[in-house]
């Protein structure tokens, strides 16, 4: 079921039996002429009918539960039901906010992964502080965030993947958590002006050129088998 929140203007995709729901609908279309997929985002007010949707969109708060009081939501696309009832905000769906001109966000602490594509093109955000129930931030979640200063990470973050903050060229400094287990290929690749990365204690499989090649721990030294992961950073 698609609902579209009239105060929050976000659209939410809901499941009626377990009483979850989603920001965002997750689907994939193509521009004419483009083979790049597009995501369908969580925005669903045209600018040109909300005056003020600009910077109403710029410091969302996304709620941990919405509530639907008898709407009538659409049901695969040409059927109607009713529904009254709450819904907890358990999850994003991919490209929920690709494109779009945020510049903060605030997530319940019901949401626990960052799904691929999530804020991609969001050339807007600039600092992101990720609740500590984030355990996974998914491929190119934060992709061409190009102005993002400073993000801090969860501190019950796994999973880092594939060029999640690839270019974010004003990314300076990384901190990564003890307990991530993992950090896939171009995670933070061409992050033109990160100098800075620690490691926090522990120890990170690093995944470089789609092969296990090493462990990084918070002592190590960087050296060229780290570049899968940090490519064309200008680390100290």
């Amino acid at each position: 079921l698609y609902f579209n929140h009239n105060d929050l203007h976000l659209r939410f995709t809901l499941d009626t039996e377990t009483k979850e729901a989603y920001v965002g609908t997750g689907e994939v279309y193509y521009i004419e002429g483009s083979d790049i997929p597009r995501y369908a985002d969580a925005l669903y007010c045209s600018i040109y009918e909300e005056p003020n949707y600009e910077e109403w969109w710029k410091n969302l708060v996304i709620p941990q539960t919405v509530e639907c009081v008898g709407e009538g939501l659409q049901v695969d696309g040409d059927s109607w039901v009713n529904v009254n009832d709450l819904f907890t905000v358990v999850g994003l769906k991919n490209g929920a906010f690709w494109n779009t001109t945020i510049a903060t966000i605030s997530l319940p602490i019901t949401v626990t992964e960052i799904p691929p594509h999530t804020f991609r093109f969001c050339y807007g955000l600039k600092h992101v502080e990720l609740n500590n129930c984030i355990t996974s931030i998914g491929e190119s979640a934060f992709r061409d965030c190009r102005y993002l200063e400073h993000i801090e990470l969860s501190d019950e973050l796994l999973y880092i993947g594939e060029a999640a903050f690839a270019d974010c060229w004003k990314l300076e400094s990384i901190s990564i958590p003890s307990k991530v287990q993992e950090i896939a290929n171009d995670a933070f690749s061409w992050c033109t002006s990160l100098t800075s990365v620690t490691i926090e204690d522990g120890e990170v499989d690093l995944h470089c050129g789609y092969s296990w090649i090493r462990s990084m721990s918070h002592d190590d030294n960087y050296d060229m088998e780290a570049r899968g992961i940090f490519g064309d950073c200008p680390i100290d």
